[in-house]
């Protein structure tokens, strides 16, 4: 039996389950702020400071939610790996391009292990007859699943990306497994999901852009673009409308919290002004739950406590927003 988180002021085991979630403390090539490999633990200790009953959903807790001990192997590669990362990422920062190459090689076969550990877990979970969702960790570590999940439907799937950014560069100063580039690397796996919808997006690059523009499989709402038509009087209900449209039966949620307003997660590695109100995120999930749409996998994101304090806010909206991604995919 494997080792039992109390998570959600609960603590259901494995077999019991009917829900796992796979804890991926990583976040070696961070590019700004730190602290989000601690996202899985903190989240699962300020989990309890909560209640969980909704008039959408009940209390799914009954249908067991097992969240999975952050494995120690790889919080010792995160940090072996980020202790390398760091001089070159500052480095690239002074003179961009000037960085030992084998170093830089070292770092990327050091994430690529972690994505193919990645897609082996979630292979094992999903071949148990459970149901998947992960806790990072940067969004590096969605990569695994998402490919998984490609393999598994031949691409016929959809990615819901809620995020502040495109996650389209092919790489990031230097590192091929960057969360700038996850969702590139999604586009380019064997089976690529058939379609790409981006949420919230307001901070990409022009190559980014482009793109956007040249894939017809990839729909990116950008943000400025949203605001505009809710300040020209469009509603978020039938904006959500338009959007369920788009989806296909099989989506996979990929949730980044930058996507959300910065207060809500100040400490996130990369915030930007702008993005979804948590009311907004929690309509959406109740509309995707009640829609055609079969969630067959989640990813949360990007929840950082650089302190270790399950006090900081982001721990706290980090395990609400969970447990609503936990609602939708057992709804």
């Amino acid at each position: 039996m494997k080792k039992i988180i109390n998570l959600f002021g609960c603590a259901s085991s494995y077999e019991e389950s009917e829900l796992i979630l796979l804890s991926v403390p990583w976040s070696a090539t961070a590019s700004f702020g730190g602290g989000a490999d601690k996202g899985p633990e903190m989240i699962a200790q300020a989990s309890t400071q909560m209640d969980f009953f909704s008039i959408e959903a009940g209390d799914v807790r009954d249908q067991g939610i097992c969240l999975l001990p952050s494995p120690d192997f790889l919080k010792t590669l995160n940090k072996q790996t980020r202790d390398k990362a760091l001089p070159i990422i500052k480095l690239e920062e002074a003179a961009p391009g000037h960085f030992p190459k084998s170093l830089l090689e070292e770092i990327n076969r050091s994430c690529h292990q972690m994505v193919k550990w990645v897609y082996e877990e979630t292979k094992k979970i999903h071949k148990s007859g459970k149901k998947f969702g992960l806790v990072g960790g940067d969004h590096s570590t969605s990569g695994g699943a998402i490919q998984y999940f490609g393999e598994l439907y031949q691409g016929d799937f959809g990615v819901l990306h809620i995020d502040a950014h495109a996650d389209l560069r092919k790489s990031y100063q230097g590192f091929y497994h960057s969360h700038a580039s996850v969702m590139y690397n999604v586009m380019n796996q064997p089976y690529p999901p058939a379609s790409l919808i981006q949420l919230g997006v307001r901070d990409y690059c022009k190559k980014e852009y482009m793109f956007i523009k040249e894939n017809r499989n990839i729909y990116t709402f950008f943000d400025s673009k949203i605001k505009a038509a809710l300040f020209e009087g469009k509603t978020w209900k039938s904006f959500v409308d338009s959007l369920i449209k788009l989806l296909p039966e099989n989506i996979y949620i990929s949730l980044d919290v930058d996507g959300l307003e910065p207060h809500l997660f100040p400490h996130t590695g990369t915030p930007v002004p702008g993005g979804l109100s948590f009311e907004q995120t929690d309509y959406l999930l109740n509309r995707l739950s009640q829609s055609h749409c079969r969630i067959i996998g989640f990813d949360l994101v990007e929840v950082a406590t650089p302190t270790g304090d399950t006090n900081i806010w982001d721990a706290q909206t980090g395990a609400r927003l969970l447990y609503k991604l936990c609602q939708t995919i057992l709804s």
